[in-house]
């Protein structure tokens, strides 16, 4: 077995994950999660306190979330969220 055949393989086994393709797809789970927030309206701050992290940490992921997808804010991030249906609230 090559090893392309056995990467292959793998990936075949593994169980599907939705964010692997689909909206949000590049995103850890913990930048998804900041940026559904941001999408809420709340700030850097108010995400920290809630998720027990610190503001610069809140920073980093909205700033990873921000490059992975293209953007430039956090403007644009909310709506992208929303757009992609990952905002809380969206159905």
């Amino acid at each position: 077995m090559t090893v392309d055949q056995a990467v292959a393989l793998g990936l075949a086994d593994e169980p599907d994950d939705p964010w692997r393709a689909g909206p949000g797809a590049g995103l850890t789970r913990r930048e998804r999660e900041i940026a559904a927030l941001v999408a809420t309206g709340m700030t850097n701050r108010e995400i920290a306190r809630k998720l027990q992290l610190s503001v610069r940490t809140v920073e980093a992921h909205v700033d990873h979330a921000l490059t992975k997808l293209g953007l430039r804010t956090r403007t644009q991030l909310a709506a992208r969220m929303h757009q992609d249906g990952l905002a809380p609230g969206n159905t």
